[in-house]
């Protein structure tokens, strides 16, 4: 679920490895929910390596997220960061 920020430059992603339903209830910028926009086909490895150990406890801050992002990132320092991703048509 990519969502771009309010500021240029920025777009925040969300790999789900189980159904999470409160992503369809969300709403944000008038648009209720997030659609998947895509499959992870390679690079599972990749997907396994990232931090996992806050488990479900970041979407139960995803207000934060969305209002104060510098304040999420402190509460969740060991989050990964995605520098480069390809979609593919």
């Amino acid at each position: 679920m990519p969502e771009v920020e309010r500021k240029p430059g920025g777009v925040r992603w969300f790999i789900n490895l189980v159904d999470n339903k409160r992503l369809d209830t969300i709403v944000a910028g008038g648009v209720k929910g997030y659609p998947p926009i895509g499959k992870v086909i390679r690079g599972m490895q990749v997907v396994d390596s990232l931090y996992s150990g806050y488990g479900g406890a970041t979407m139960s801050k995803y207000d934060t997220l969305q209002k104060y992002p510098e304040l999420f990132l402190k509460q969740f320092p060991k989050l990964d960061r995605i520098n480069k991703a390809y979609l593919i048509k």
